[in-house]
């Protein structure tokens, strides 16, 4: 099964957006909004809007393959 871990690399994340990714999707899970979490890791709600849409979209990315791969399996199960 497909993971949002096995394509997000917050390593990756953190360098492009020069902010520490792990912390701010800490933030997001503890429900602080992107200006809190930008006020307190000294960068730029725009950044951290920009990070929080690739986040975003690599998960939904994760959840169409997920479909898309269950789909298969099941029309190969019924053949």
């Amino acid at each position: 099964m497909l993971t949002h871990r096995m394509l997000l690399d917050t390593a990756s994340l953190s360098h492009k957006y020069k902010v520490d990714a792990p912390r701010a999707i800490r933030g997001w899970r503890a429900g602080k909004s992107d200006s809190e979490i930008a006020a307190e890791m000294g960068s730029s709600v725009k950044r951290i809007r920009l990070m929080r849409e690739e986040i975003k979209a690599a998960h939904i990315e994760v959840r169409r393959l997920t479909r898309h791969l269950e789909a298969s399996l099941l029309a190969l199960k019924n053949q």
